[in-house]
């Protein structure tokens, strides 16, 4: 027995063509090594179908395993299958695959038995369900609307939405031109720009809880770099470890792929290397990835495999191959935008982070949080118990007491706790005095002033220093918040509840660190003047370094009435 299964997934229902290709594949391209090829024989009703998959393959020797096709998705079968032999590689190829290069298997192999190797493909992609599902349903929506009729999307999306609103496809004759103009201006039609600033509020509504759209939030955003399940080699026991998701079948085989516990993701976690193979034989890494010539990349001639997508692929036109490109890698892939109708596909994350170099530890910085409080002293002595049970050492808390009745500084060094200090106010402040008088007392390199009834969530002073020295000592550092609902608050949730609060629309499409823009902070900030808010402006998002605080003093203080975090956050 070899060291090595080829599993082939011979699906009857897609047809006995399929198996066809797939065994004509096999005998054109010699594999380089020995294995054993085991076909999964799934949804077989009958003995004669058997025998018609075992004359496909005359010739080629292999075993049969069966698999009801109610079991589930591609990787349900997979799985069930591989715990069924003792192999230690495991290669996996769905019913379209047609192998298209000699030694495919040696290439396999030897990319797969490199060093930090954990998983190898013939496919590979940055795609994310989350981003591109809210794409695909902005296309969809678009085309719902009463637009004048819009040429790039048509042509770019015709593959998902066909003609839009009546349009002629290719407006091939003068008159049927003249008629869609005239239709667009007598109805008054609007433009796509002019509905688009209503998309957002749209796919907050499909994908909110119970929402059909809903899971597509729970996938990494973009980029999420994955092997994909068409042509892959593993270790036989990854395969048999990696967990499935209850519930939807489908969706869990997705979640396998590309989900943030999948095959891909959890290997990348371990520190080992995700491999794309092409046809040359070469091994690339992520960052090499969208040039290497194979799945949506270059004209795919070096594919070591093909399957029904990368052939959908090539039988695109250009504007529908160019937003699949998007949707794969984004503008990773020089001369792809890095928004495409108010969906972010951008190169914003570096792919170093999905390599194999340690971070170096964080350097030792000095924080401060600032708490501003009034006649709240048991919630005051909440938020400071969770800076005190940080794992992290050098930081201080500045308490300042605006004339509460309860006695604040006493129950401050009651704590025994050198590093809280506290200043009073005898004369009640205005809040904009009080925060400015809080911030007066910080003394570290990084500030953040949270409410009395705010607290910092575990690890929060490591992953600041952490972006702190990524960023190179970055003036402010805003973060997504978590809102908590103590027990018996909400009816039905007896335990309490946490959820994330909206940040940014900006932050939106995004689950990791980035430098924001000049041009987007400033359309931010125009948006707030014209009373569009799109980002919130709640103090406890803001890390701030000290002697930034300083340069926008103005009349010795940081903040200005009448709304000191508006004033502060824009």
């Amino acid at each position: 027995m070899s060291d090595v299964a080829v599993f082939y997934l011979a699906r009857a229902k897609e047809g006995l063509e399929h198996f066809q290709a797939f065994a004509q594949s096999l005998r054109r391209h010699p594999a380089g090594i020995d294995y054993d090829l085991i076909l999964i024989c799934k949804g077989f009703e009958k003995r004669a179908e058997s025998v018609l998959v075992s004359r496909i393959f005359a010739g080629i020797p292999h075993r049969l395993t069966y698999v009801d096709d109610d079991i589930g998705q591609d990787i349900q079968a997979y799985k069930v299958a591989a715990a069924r032999f003792t192999h230690t590689y495991a290669c996996f190829f769905n019913t379209f695959s047609e192998i298209v290069a000699d030694d495919w298997l040696k290439k396999y192999y030897q990319a797969m038995t490199s060093p930090q190797a954990g998983l190898v493909g013939a496919t590979a992609s940055f795609e994310s369900l989350n981003n591109s599902y809210r794409l695909i349903f902005a296309a969809q929506w678009l085309a719902s609307q009463p637009l004048r009729y819009h040429e790039e999307l048509y042509r770019s999306f015709r593959w998902l939405i066909g003609s839009p609103y009546g349009a002629v496809p290719n407006g091939k004759t003068a008159l049927r031109r003249i008629r869609r103009l005239l239709g667009d201006v007598l109805n008054n039609r609007p433009r796509l720009d002019e509905v688009m600033p209503d998309f957002p509020a749209a796919w907050a509504r499909v994908s909110a809880e119970g929402a059909p759209y809903r899971f597509a939030t729970d996938f990494p955003n973009f980029p999420n770099p994955h092997i994909r399940s068409n042509a892959f080699m593993v270790r036989r026991q990854e395969m048999l470890d990696t967990p499935l998701a209850a519930g939807d079948k489908k969706l869990a085989g997705c979640n396998f792929e590309s989900g943030a516990d999948g095959l891909s993701a959890r290997i990348l976690k371990r520190g080992e290397r995700l491999l794309l193979v092409g046809a040359d034989g070469v091994a690339y890494d992520i960052p090499e990835w969208m040039n290497a010539g194979c799945f949506r990349s270059k004209d795919q001639s070096n594919l070591l495999v093909v399957d029904n997508q990368t052939k959908a692929y090539m039988a695109f036109s250009e504007p529908e191959r160019a937003v699949n490109r998007a949707l794969a890698w984004g503008s990773y892939l020089p001369g792809t935008p890095p928004t495409i109708y108010g969906n972010h596909f951008d190169d914003r994350r570096p792919l170093s982070e999905f390599g194999r170099l340690p971070r170096q530890p964080a350097r030792e910085r000095f924080l401060s949080i600032v708490i501003p409080t009034h006649n709240r002293l048991e919630l005051t002595i909440d938020a400071i118990r969770t800076v005190q049970k940080q794992n992290y050492q050098n930081w201080e808390i500045a308490v300042f007491d605006n004339a509460s009745n309860e006695d604040v500084s006493a129950a401050v060094r009651a704590l025994g706790d050198d590093r809280i200090r506290c200043e009073r106010s005898d004369e009640f402040l205005p809040v904009t005095k009080s925060w400015n008088r809080a911030l007066n007392m910080a003394r570290g390199e990084y500030v953040t002033l949270i409410g009395d009834d705010d607290g910092l969530a575990p690890g929060f002073f490591e992953r600041i220093v952490e972006l702190a020295d990524r960023f190179d000592s970055p003036e402010v550092i805003f973060s997504a918040l978590y809102q908590f609902f103590h027990p018996g608050v909400l009816p039905g949730r007896p335990l309490g509840y946490v959820q994330t609060l909206p940040t940014a629309d900006f932050m939106s499409q995004r689950d990791y660190p980035f430098l924001l823009d000049k041009r987007t902070a400033q359309e931010a900030v125009a948006s707030s003047l014209n009373l569009r808010r799109r980002f919130m402006f709640n103090m406890p998002a803001f890390t701030v370094r000290r002697d930034f605080l300083d340069s926008i003093r103005r009349d010795g203080e940081v903040l200005h009435p009448p709304f000191p975090d508006y004033y502060f956050a824009n």
